[in-house]
């Protein structure tokens, strides 16, 4: 079944507006599972190609790509600690990308790890500049720890970059998933490998409560480390927002769970649900910018939310520029305002009144710390 008709049409952030919040994680299982399909309006495409059982989330899979190598540059491990590989398969590729996979839990040495003991390995790395032979070293720190509730898993450091482990299986959807939503960016591959980390968390989130220690900082936008993993995290939750589902087959998921609920994480009970970490917000920041609150009085005669959150995915969606384009502020005023002519018989607001919320979606992406929400237009 294709791109529903308009009228037939929801998008993720209305169904989590119309639904409770076990209705709506109940959805996106079964969306994540196979049994409802979810499009990029832009493409009409479907966002997941490839379907596969869920297994019960774990942690015990890396993937990173290094930042900060310069053209020419080639990063070759000086020595890889010996013990390491009694824990898992490390993998180090010359262009920067560079993966690790624990062994089964069966493994003797990680069945020796104790509750809340981690083990921690440095890796020191070659970067080499193959154009004027200048070499450096920084360490790649790899850690393994043990939680009652999480069970074992993984996280990394390189200088500023953190990494997170994954289901090596949820990571390798999620990666479809980001392929699907940004069909046509630019990004860097790098930029790309921490949109999946993003999304390889919201799916992992949709399955359990339960979170490591670790990864809990993940659940919160707001206080994620470094500049770079706030973007990706926040252009994931959006362009989830737009995705559209077939209103009829949401409504029938919604109805048939209503009738017999089932049990959303069933894998949580053997451990209590120790710490549950909240879900996060799917299309935070939808809009990106605060409105305002309605103070009573005739409503607003513009649909301002909607329209910023429009432009913001088409700016993520690569249909319209970003900022290092020095005429993307026209183009985004373009895009606005024939969204908006679209949608009221050919009226518009006025450039000025365009020009203010293009401004300030231009001064959010030039902060490296994000939108002041607080802000009201």
């Amino acid at each position: 079944m294709g791109l529903p008709s308009s009228s037939n049409s929801i998008t993720l952030r209305d169904v989590q507006k119309k639904y409770s919040p076990d209705e709506v994680i109940w959805l996106l299982q079964e969306w994540i599972r196979g049994e409802l399909s979810a499009f990029v309006p832009s493409t009409s495409m479907p966002v997941l190609s490839i379907r596969h059982p869920i297994p019960r989330p774990s942690w015990d899979f890396m993937y990173g790509i290094l930042a900060g190598l310069n053209y020419g540059d080639r990063v070759q491990p000086e020595k890889v600690p010996s013990d390491l590989y009694h824990y898992g398969d490390f993998n180090m590729r010359p262009e920067g990308g560079w993966d690790f996979a624990l062994h089964g839990e069966d493994s003797p040495k990680l069945r020796q790890i104790k509750l809340d003991e981690a083990i921690h390995f440095s890796i020191p790395l070659a970067l080499i500049n193959e154009h004027t032979g200048e070499t450096k070293t920084e360490c790649l720190h790899i850690h393994i720890k043990s939680e009652a509730a999480a069970g074992l898993f993984l996280y990394a450091k390189y200088c500023d970059q953190h990494f997170y482990g994954f289901n090596k299986k949820i990571r390798i959807l999620a990666e479809d998933g980001v392929r699907g939503m940004l069909f046509n960016s630019e990004l860097s591959a790098q930029a790309i490998s921490e949109h999946v980390d993003a999304l390889a968390f919201f799916f992992t989130a949709a399955f359990t409560e339960i979170i490591p220690s670790s990864h809990r900082i993940l659940s919160d936008q707001n206080v994620l480390e470094g500049p770079s993993r706030r973007r990706a995290f926040r252009a994931v939750m959006t362009h989830l927002g737009t995705l559209i589902f077939n209103r009829r087959n949401v409504e029938q998921t919604v109805e048939s769970f209503r009738s017999a609920p089932i049990e959303l994480y069933p894998g949580d009970r053997d451990f209590g649900a120790q710490h549950p970490t909240p879900f996060p917000e799917i299309v935070t920041p939808a809009p990106l910018i605060s409105e305002g609150k309605n103070r009573g009085g005739r409503p607003q005669k513009w649909a301002w939310e909607d329209a910023i959150h429009a432009t913001w995915a088409a700016i993520f969606e690569g249909d319209l520029p970003d900022k290092v384009d020095p005429n993307c502020r026209k183009k985004w005023n373009t895009f606005m305002t024939n969204w908006f002519a679209e949608r009221y018989d050919g009226r518009t607001p006025t450039e000025g009144e365009i020009r203010k919320r293009t401004q300030q979606i231009y001064k959010w992406i030039n902060v490296p710390d994000g939108p002041n929400t607080s802000e009201n237009l």
